[in-house]
């Protein structure tokens, strides 16, 4: 026989094998996004945001110093009530009206329900500049997610 017929053969056992080991893997874990809906009336300029859901985890939201300034360490506090376990927890800064780059902060255990961070936002063209925060807090059920929107000025 030509050697030709060997490697063909082999090639196509591989690749039978190799699908039928991808097509019945089943995933490990599916994970899951809890997202907690803002609460209104929310302007981190004059208060902290609180979001939450209908299974009674809340979230409460604040930048240190209130006013948000631009090219100055901001520390990020965020109160969790309802969520007694938590893996991780990290907030993701971008831009809405204009992209910025991402600005994150993860968060860390001041005290049991207490998380803080810091990040720097950086200066845009734009007079008024539009962003969303993203709150995200790994658990043992999933996902726990918030989006917190705010504006600065230049």
């Amino acid at each position: 026989m030509k050697p030709w017929v060997f490697i063909v053969g082999f090639v196509v056992a591989l690749a039978a094998a190799l699908g039928y080991f991808l097509l019945n893997k089943t995933p490990k874990s599916v994970s899951v996004v809890h997202h907690l809906t803002l609460q209104q009336p929310c302007d981190l300029h004059l208060a902290p945001c609180v979001a939450a859901d209908n299974a009674g985890r809340s979230v409460r939201f604040q930048f240190t110093p209130a006013h948000i300034p631009l090219m100055k360490e901001l520390m990020v506090q965020v109160d969790v009530n309802g969520i007694p376990v938590h893996h991780s927890a990290q907030v993701v800064v971008e831009g809405v009206n204009m992209f910025m780059g991402y600005q994150r902060a993860e968060l860390r255990t001041e005290a049991a329900a207490s998380l803080t961070g810091t990040l720097v936002l950086p200066v845009c063209t734009l007079e008024t500049m539009e962003w969303q925060a993203t709150l995200a807090i790994e658990t043992p059920d999933g996902k726990l997610q918030a989006v917190f929107p705010f504006v600065t000025e230049r």
